[in-house]
């Protein structure tokens, strides 16, 4: 219900864009400094306005990673630093890559699930960049908040 209110009060705000169902990675959205022009400049727009932009689901979260074999353990802060608002990325592992995952993390859940434990969807996490424009030109100013950390989703 506290959601409902939040959508109809106008403190949430769902804005579909024919932009979130093309396949290019998050990190090709506009940028006046580079040659990254792929969605719309309303939509950069739009986004660089939000006090905070959730991406939800493994296909989401591979665009963010342009669907590439980053080390587990490189920053999350790094991988998305381009993107222009704040950023909270919410995942199940179905497919064998990410990144900002520590390697204690990653350790303990390969010796858990040997087999399968990055495909399975079984495990997941919850990554946040609170400055991902700053984590740019300083990462090491950009809050640390239990980034990359991972947890055996309930399924069932």
């Amino acid at each position: 219900r506290r959601w409902g209110v939040y959508l109809s009060s106008g403190a949430w705000r769902i804005v579909p864009d024919f932009a979130w169902c093309q396949p290019t990675p998050f990190w090709s959205l506009p940028d006046p400094s580079g040659p990254f022009w792929a969605l719309p400049d309303a939509t950069c727009a739009e986004l660089s306005r939000s006090d905070l932009v959730i991406v939800k689901g493994d296909a989401n979260y591979r665009r963010l990673l342009n669907d590439a074999k980053w080390e587990l353990d490189t920053p999350f802060e790094d991988v998305t630093c381009r993107f222009p608002a704040p950023l909270l990325a919410l995942r199940t592992l179905k497919a064998e890559l990410g990144c900002g995952i520590p390697r204690a993390a990653s350790e303990r859940a390969a010796a858990e699930a040997p087999d399968d434990w990055m495909v399975s969807g079984t495990y997941g996490c919850a990554q946040y960049n609170p400055r991902p424009a700053a984590a740019a030109s300083s990462a090491a100013d950009s809050k640390r908040f239990a980034v990359g950390e991972l947890s055996e989703v309930g399924l069932g």
